[in-house]
Order: structure tokens, then sequence, then C-alpha cells
């Protein structure tokens, strides 16, 4: 991501519980140009679609939403029963994707203001978990003409499951994978 000085920054995170910011630029060092710490260990990042906020998903089934700018925890998205396992940003920036063991897969509204008082769009349902129960990576369309419209959940069974956003509805189960 670029930040507005410029400035190309990366975020990772780890078991540790924090969420380093670091310079990926030629004048990249050792320490992180801000971290913000969660308090438990992280299990998943991503950046908002401005570069201004990073969401953080974590251990206390929660995703934490951290302001750059003002170097603060604004707010949490708490509709999780089990710890978030990946994060996936819409093409529109409006959705945030965060698949979980729990087989549920609930579509957070992360726009300014949200019509839901609980800001999730929507839980899709359906994707087996496996024997492992894990959903492990989420992605959005980004065809043109389709950006968003679906979303592509993997999972430790070895299928990757593609639901339609609108409706909920699965419109493939794709066996075939290697590995997990």
């Amino acid at each position: 991501m670029v930040d507005g000085s410029g400035m190309e920054l990366g975020v990772t995170e780890a078991e540790d519980g924090l969420v380093p910011m670091w310079d990926g630029g030629e004048d990249g060092g050792e320490v992180p140009v801000a971290e913000f710490d969660v308090g438990c260990p992280v299990t998943a990042v991503c950046w908002s679609a401005d570069g201004a906020s990073v969401y953080a998903a974590a251990l206390d089934n929660e995703i934490h939403i951290y302001d750059l700018r003002k170097s603060t925890q604004l707010s949490t998205l708490s509709r999780h029963t089990e710890t978030p396992t990946s994060l996936a940003l819409s093409p529109t920036g409006a959705l945030l994707l965060s698949p979980s063991p729990s087989s549920q897969t609930p579509i957070h509204d992360v726009r300014p203001v949200s019509p839901s008082p609980t800001r999730v769009h929507r839980v899709l349902t359906g994707a087996p978990a496996g024997f492992e129960h894990t959903l492990l990576r989420s992605a959005w369309s980004k065809s043109p003409g389709d950006e968003g419209k679906r979303v592509a959940v993997g999972g430790a069974d070895r299928m990757v499951c593609v639901w339609d956003v609108e409706s909920g509805r699965v419109v493939y189960k794709l066996p075939g994978q290697k590995g997990r």
C-alpha cells in the first residue's frame, strides 16, 4: 500500500499479538514505522480500500480496525463465534469477507455508514470445513463485469466453495485440490 506521503507500506501479523507496518521501499529498515498491539495472536490482516486503516483478525474472535493516521483502534467487528482465518476486502472496498473454522463466512459492511447495526451484510454457509474444521483463505471475484459478485473460500477438505454474494447461494464446489 502507498500512503499519502508516497511511502510504500506493508503490514504483517503474528502470534505475538502485534500488527507492525513496514516501510517496503528501498529505504525500508528493520524497525516498523508503526505498530498496533492487539493483545492476542493475530491470524490475518487486510488494508482498507483507502489505505488509511488496517483490519486485523485475532484469536479473540474479533476483527480490530486501526486508523493509521491517528494511531488508534477505531472499532471492532464482533460477530464471529470462532477465530477468522482470512480477510479479503471486496473490489469496491465496502465489504470484508472473513471465514472461520465454524463453516460460516460473514461478510461485514465496512462502509463509514452501514444500514445494518451489526455491520453484517450476509453470512455465507454451506462450505464444508473438512474434518479439521478449517476454512483457510478467501477471495473476491475480479473478472470484468463480475467484480465482487462472487466469493470463494478454500478449506482443509481440499475444496473451494464459490458463492453468489447477494443471494448467499453456493454456485460451485470445486474439488481436486492437492492440499489444504
